[in-house]
């Protein structure tokens, strides 16, 4: 399921399908300061789910969240190229997903392959149903090629995962969270990274050499989610890097 990217040269990997909304993303991220920024995210993640039709009372108020982006986060954060605040919403990805089909028609209905397993598309971790909100880096990630140059997939997510970890950063790892971030890009209709396969279970992959890689990757504006295969040598392997918040 892994797609192909181009050959690797002097450690990178050109990206053609995200070149466009990471430079958006980008140039957006450097006109407020960040809590600045991270309060217009918040009202935009608020206009989203009211738009796809979720109960939103519940949702933690913005003082609550603002609160919890203390100068330890800021400075765990501050090489993000774009940090964008995701909350997402007490719903199951399957929930999730029937509101993307009800907005955006079922021509962009996602791939989905064993979606109830929890080891793919949760990390290993059963569904919790309440707000969470996360940091997470919505710019262009570049290709690592100290971690990633001809060595397995598998090997690759490893790699990332330990430097993001050294770094005090988790990784997206849920359906749920990957989709609040392709639900904003699509509500804003900004192209999607087609270039990228998005690995989510990233500590499952370490712990458990028998589980396969929780690929997500596009096609046009349609997501697939699928296994993909430990042992390739693949080029467009990304995590996600991202920062919990305690909401």
């Amino acid at each position: 399921m892994i797609k192909k990217g181009p050959e690797e040269i002097e450690g990178k990997v050109p990206r053609r399908g995200e070149d466009n909304v990471s430079a958006t993303r980008e140039a957006l991220a450097l006109s407020l300061s960040p809590l600045e920024r991270y309060q217009e995210q918040y009202n935009q993640a608020i206009h989203l789910w009211q738009t796809l039709g979720i109960d939103i009372t519940s949702i933690p108020p913005w003082e609550h969240i603002a609160a919890q982006v203390t100068p330890e986060i800021l400075a765990r954060t501050k090489d993000f190229r774009a940090s964008r605040l995701i909350l997402i919403p007490p719903i199951s990805r399957d929930a999730m997903i029937q509101a993307l089909v009800k907005k955006f028609g079922a021509a962009l209905a996602p791939y989905m392959h064993n979606f109830s397993d929890n080891n793919l598309w949760n990390n290993g971790r059963e569904e919790e149903l309440v707000w969470q909100g996360m940091i997470v880096e919505t710019g262009k990630i570049p290709f690592d090629h100290k971690k990633q140059h001809k060595k397995s997939s598998d090997t690759q997510v490893i790699g990332l995962l330990k430097k993001y970890q050294a770094m005090g950063l988790s990784t997206v790892s849920s359906v749920r969270a990957a989709l609040s971030i392709r639900l904003l890009d699509l509500l804003s209709d900004l192209p999607l990274d087609t270039l990228t396969l998005v690995v989510l279970n990233a500590e499952q992959v370490e712990k458990n050499p028998a589980i396969p890689l929780a690929g997500m990757f596009c096609e046009g504006k349609k997501l697939t989610f699928a296994p993909a295969d430990r042992g390739e040598k693949a080029t467009d392997i990304r995590l996600i890097p991202a920062i919990e918040l305690a909401i």
